[in-house]
């Protein structure tokens, strides 16, 4: 603390004093009191107050020089409001209080994010055990009975691992934690025919989670998995036929509700159109923003056999039945 800060501070006292003295002294004179009274008054005034100065800004300067030099030399800096020792003067006791009321907010906010990593680190461990056997079980059969579906469970098994924990080491602390999730439908099961929906869920941060529904439609009598072209007979316009259907029902979905309007953006189906089967019917479904936005959810479009019997291969007829 230098004097000149220290004197700039204490300006409007300094000033105030000076005019009440002028203003004493100049009474007195008007009063034809002898100017050697004056002065004796002048200098009974302002030597108390010189000296007041003096003493205070000797302790303020002692007290704030060595605890700047006490903080210079700390490493843990946050150790400041223990090592100083309370000062005697008002404006230095207000400043240690505040120092002192912080330091133990710190710490109390310390206790508790220890006391939050320890509950967290031990919900971790709690889960890990409760999960690893059953994990290991699973993958132990998936990885004995390998095929397409189990190959594109274990896939999905093995990337969600990899992010959950590059998501939770990454966000320790946020509430939402990493979610992967599989589950299945069985949509028909016959002695023709056994067609599953897989459904794949995850979370990974976001304003949301993204799903997909894999199909798996399996001619019992083969053993071969089918793709939608499989189904239709040799040059048969199916395509068109599936399409026009999908159109129609657009229309019905946006005469029931206006705000259908626009929302479904449906151009064609693929080669490898995703579909299952249940009871009679094709149900052609899209994933995700493919022709529709995240809120619509997956679009299903359910299809008669009787629309596509005319184009149906002899062999399939059978499985709808």
């Amino acid at each position: 603390m230098s004097l000149k800060a220290y004197l700039r501070d204490k300006g409007m006292f300094l000033i105030v004093n000076l005019f009440l003295l002028l203003t004493f002294s100049a009474f007195l004179l008007f009063l034809n009191i002898k100017s050697e009274y004056v002065i004796i008054v002048i200098l009974a005034w302002s030597m108390p107050i010189t000296s007041l100065l003096i003493i205070e800004y000797w302790k303020r300067r002692e007290y704030y020089t060595s605890t700047i030099e006490l903080l210079n030399n700390l490493d843990k800096k946050f150790l400041l409001s223990e090592l100083i020792h309370k000062p005697d003067f008002i404006d230095g006791e207000i400043l240690y209080e505040i120092l002192f009321d912080t330091n133990r907010d710190m710490h109390e906010f310390l206790k508790e994010y220890e006391r939050k990593q320890i509950e967290y680190r031990e919900y971790i461990e709690t889960w890990v055990h409760e999960v690893k056997t059953p994990l290991a079980s699973s993958k132990l059969i998936i990885d004995n009975n390998r095929n397409e579906i189990t190959n594109s469970i274990m896939k999905f098994f093995n990337d969600s691992q990899k992010q959950a924990k590059e998501y939770n080491d990454a966000l320790p602390e946020v509430e939402n934690k990493f979610v992967a999730n599989v589950d299945f439908d069985v949509k028909k099961n016959s002695d023709n025919i056994l067609s599953i929906l897989i459904k794949y869920y995850k979370y990974a941060g976001g304003a949301h989670g993204y799903y997909e529904n894999v199909a798996y439609n399996i001619d019992i009598r083969n053993g071969n998995f089918l793709t939608i072209d499989n189904l239709f007979k040799e040059g048969s316009d199916y395509k068109n036929i599936i399409n026009e259907e999908i159109r129609n029902q657009i229309e019905e979905l946006i005469k029931l509700d206006e705000q259908n309007k626009g929302v479904y953006e449906f151009k064609s189906i693929e080669d490898k159109q995703k579909f299952y089967i249940q009871d009679d019917n094709i149900v052609v479904y899209f994933d995700l923003y493919d022709i529709a936005p995240y809120a619509a959810g997956i679009p299903e479009f359910i299809i008669n056999v009787n629309k596509i019997d005319h184009i149906l291969k002899p062999e399939y007829k059978e499985i709808f039945k």
